[in-house]
C-alpha cells in the first residue's frame, strides 16, 4: 500500500515505530551502516506526515544547521528545502528564544529527552508557536538530530480562550452579593468550592467550610429553616430539577442573614453533588418586612380613629372606608375589613 493511500493514523505508527528504530539504532554506533535506508524510509512516510519534521546536523562547521525538512516543515515556515539549509537552525526561531532552542539541541545531543516550546518564524517574518522534541541517531559515525516540529497554535489559542473564560468567571464571582459553591449531598452540606464572597456572607474564610474544617455550612443555617431545605433538595434530587430556596443563615458574629439560593443536582462517578450560587438578599427582605409592618401601623390607625374616613375616586366611587365612616353615616356593616364595608356603603348611596 502506498504512503498516500494510508490513513493518519497508520501514518502515525508507522512513525512511531521508525522512532524506537532509530532509538535502537542510537545505542548500538556500530550499526551507522544501516542508517540511510532508514532515513530514506522514515522521510517517505514523513513526506505524508501533518508534523513538521527537519533533520539538523548539530556539527556543522557554521553552527547547528537543517539539512532536510519535509514537505510540512517547508511548507509552514514558508522556505524551499533549499532554503532550509541555507539558514542557521536558530534563525528558524524567534530571536529572544534562540538561546532555549540552542539549549534543547544540546540536552537531545547529550542523549537528554526533553522538549522545547518557543515561537517559530515564516519567512515573512511572522511567528507561531511550536514544541520541538528529537532524538539522536548516528549516520556514518556522526552524531544527527532528527526533529519534530509540532504546532501549538490551537492550543495556545485555547488556553488563552480558558484563562478569558475563567477571568470572566472570576470577576463575576468576586461581584455577586454571595458565593459560588460546590457541596456534597450530605447532612452536613459539605463544600468542595466556595468563591471568594464566603467571608463577606458568613464572616468564615473559604477553607474555614471547605471539608468541615472549622464549621460545616448546614451549621450557619437557621435550626428553624433546616428541615424545609432538606424537603426541597429532596424533591428536586428525585425530579432531576433544579432548586430555589430562601433562608436564614447566622453568621460568625451571630447577625442573621436573608439568603437565596438556586442550586442544581450533579452526579458524577456515582456520587450527588449540589451546584449553585447563594445571593445575600437580606436588605431586601428588611424592606419588604419593613413595607409590611408600616402598612399593618396604617391598617391600625385608619381602623381605630374616632374621625371618619372615605377615600374616592374623583368620579365618587368609594375605595376604601373605616369603621368611623360606617358609624357617622349609620351604617353598620356587616364586613370585617374597610374593603368589604366600602360595598355596603357602594348599595346604600
Amino acid at each position: 500500500m502506498s504512503n498516500c493511500n494510508k490513513t493518519k493514523a497508520e501514518l502515525v505508527s508507522e512513525i512511531d515505530s521508525l522512532k524506537a528504530e532509530l532509538y535502537w539504532l542510537r545505542q548500538d554506533h556500530g550499526n551507522a551502516r544501516h542508517m540511510p535506508p532508514v532515513r530514506k524510509k522514515f522521510f517517505s512516510l514523513v513526506d505524508q506526515a501533518p508534523h513538521y519534521v527537519m533533520v539538523i546536523d548539530p556539527l556543522h562547521k557554521g553552527g547547528p544547521a537543517v539539512t532536510s525538512a519535509n514537505p510540512a516543515a517547508c511548507a509552514m515556515h514558508g522556505l524551499s528545502e533549499q532554503q532550509f539549509r541555507e539558514k542557521p537552525f536558530a534563525a528558524l526561531f524567534a530571536e529572544p528564544y534562540r538561546p532555549n532552542v540552542l539549549e534543547w539541541l544540546d540536552r537531545t545531543v547529550a542523549k537528554q529527552r526533553s522538549t522545547c516550546e518557543c515561537e517559530a518564524l515564516r519567512e515573512d517574518g511572522s511567528a507561531f508557536p511550536v514544541s520541538l522534541s528529537g532524538e539522536l541517531v548516528m549516520e556514518d559515525m556522526k552524531p544527527v538530530v532528527y526533529a519534530i516540529e509540532r504546532t501549538l497554535a490551537f492550543q495556545k489559542n485555547t488556553e488563552e480562550a480558558l484563562k478569558y473564560s475563567e477571568r470572566q468567571l472570576a470577576t463575576l464571582m468576586d461581584n455577586i452579593p454571595g458565593i459560588a459553591y460546590r457541596c456534597r449531598n450530605d447532612r452536613y452540606w459539605t463544600m468542595d468550592f466556595i468563591s471568594n464572597g464566603c467571608r463577606e456572607l458568613t464572616g468564615y474564610q473559604a477553607e474555614d467550610l471547605i471539608d468541615n474544617r472549622k464549621k460545616a455550612y448546614a451549621d450557619l443555617i437557621h435550626p428553624d429553616d433546616r428541615k424545609d431545605i432538606y424537603t426541597i433538595v429532596e424533591k428536586a434530587l428525585k425530579g432531576k430539577k433544579p432548586f430555589e430556596i430562601e433562608y436564614r443563615i447566622i453568621t460568625a458574629s451571630g447577625e442573621i442573614k436573608h439568603v437565596w439560593e438556586k442550586g442544581v443536582c450533579v452526579e458524577e462517578t456515582g456520587c450527588v453533588f449540589l451546584e449553585g450560587i447563594i445571593i445575600d438578599i437580606t436588605e431586601r427582605r428588611n424592606a419588604e418586612n419593613e413595607k409590611k409592618a408600616s402598612e399593618e401601623r396604617y391598617s391600625f390607625l385608619f381602623e381605630n380613629m374616632f374621625l371618619g374616613i372615605g377615600i374616592t375616586s374623583p368620579d365618587g366611587k368609594i375605595h376604601v372606608v373605616n369603621k368611623a365612616m360606617c358609624r357617622y353615616t349609620r351604617l353598620y356593616a356587616r364586613g370585617d375589613t374597610p374593603d368589604e364595608r366600602k360595598h355596603v356603603l357602594c348599595r346604600t348611596h
